[in-house]
């Protein structure tokens, strides 16, 4: 659940904010680092009780307000995690790191 809840927060980093996939891997990153150094009397769980698009308008300064003109792109990527089809953009490889590794295995 929590590597879905990140992988929807990189997700809108990415594309509703303008991040590139390393940047919001970063800051979602450090965020996770902060919340597992809570003190004891602080529960890290609440988090996950917010949206995650709310957290990645946090994590980029930005006005939170504007979901309702992301509200459909939104519901198709929390949908595609529902479904398990989410990857976190900092974990995908692009097209041209796919073509090298391909160049690669045939030249071995």
């Amino acid at each position: 659940m929590k590597e879905s809840y990140w992988a929807i927060v990189e997700e809108c980093l990415v594309q509703f904010h303008g991040w590139s996939p390393e940047a919001a891997g970063q800051a979602c990153s450090e965020l996770r680092s902060k919340l597992d150094l809570a003190p004891a009397d602080i529960s890290s769980e609440m988090i996950y009780h917010e949206e995650p698009y709310y957290v990645a308008c946090r994590l980029a300064k930005a006005d939170e307000s504007v979901l309702a003109s992301h509200h459909e792109k939104y519901a198709q990527i929390l949908k595609k995690a529902a479904a398990g089809n989410l990857d976190a953009p900092s974990l995908q490889t692009s097209s041209v790191e796919d073509e090298r590794l391909e160049i690669a295995q045939t030249l071995d």
